[in-house]
């Protein structure tokens, strides 16, 4: 019975500890760290009645920022729909996450075990350096077209055409090869962030509903290179999950 009333007041205090508390980043970078306004501003409820995610993702006025926001909301609106207590937001895993993605190549976010073990290493470094509280912390990694491209399909770029951004289009097959071919839409910010979702699958996806967690980041960064004319462009992904693990107690 002791032992029960003692887990119950160490669950108890977690659950009370708020997102800054006690988990101060004091690294130079985050002295200018902004945090994200939308998340601080909405629930998920809320921000998806704004129809803010509705809108197409466009690289020339491409709002990260959003896009972070829309994917943390989409992952506690799964977790809600898994009857499951939402993510809370916190700025210590989203500046490290942030710098990350910034001065990290696109070839870092390629799903493998050599890369997520670059950024546990990298994370538990600088837990450590910052005397942050976390002991518990989980990364997902992704590269994600932001066109709603079928892959292996033909295209072509219209140097002609300049009413549209993207400017690329299906090659049209043999028997209409006198037309123009259909336009490749940019996703919105919503079904990115759902094309996210659907790429996690089998162990990261149980550590995404787990209980075991209660902060999450989501930073987002297209990637330059890739919006060459020639190319579909993507975008690099990374979701970093943070908790605490409850401390062994000893029976006397």
């Amino acid at each position: 019975m002791r032992t029960f009333f003692i887990l119950y007041i160490i669950l108890w205090f977690f659950q009370e500890i708020p997102a800054q508390s006690g988990i101060a980043d004091t690294s130079p970078a985050a002295a200018n760290f902004i945090e994200n306004k939308y998340i601080l501003e909405y629930n998920t409820e809320s921000f998806f009645n704004t129809g803010l995610a509705n809108n197409q993702i466009e690289y020339l006025t491409f709002d990260q920022e959003l896009l972070n926001a829309t994917i943390f909301f989409s992952i506690n609106k799964l977790r809600k729909k898994s009857r499951k207590s939402e993510l809370k937001y916190n700025s210590v895993l989203d500046s490290l996450s942030s710098q990350y993605v910034a001065n990290n190549n696109a070839y870092k976010f390629k799903r493998s075990s050599y890369n997520i073990k670059n950024i546990s290493k990298f994370l538990f470094i600088e837990f450590k350096k910052n005397n942050n509280r976390f002991s518990l912390f989980s990364a997902n990694i992704n590269i994600l077209q932001i066109l709603k491209y079928t892959n292996n399909r033909r295209f072509y770029y219209d140097k002609t055409d300049t009413s549209k951004t993207y400017k690329l289009y299906y090659t049209p097959t043999y028997k209409d090869s006198d037309t123009i071919g259909v336009q490749i839409d940019p996703h919105t910010y919503k079904s990115f962030s759902e094309l996210y979702l659907r790429s996690v699958q089998g162990y990261e996806r149980r550590k995404l509903l787990s209980n075991s967690f209660c902060y999450v980041s989501c930073n987002t960064e297209v990637v330059e290179h890739s919006l060459d004319r020639k190319k579909i462009p993507f975008a690099k992904v990374l979701i970093v999950l943070g908790g605490f693990r409850i401390p062994e107690i000893k029976k006397k």
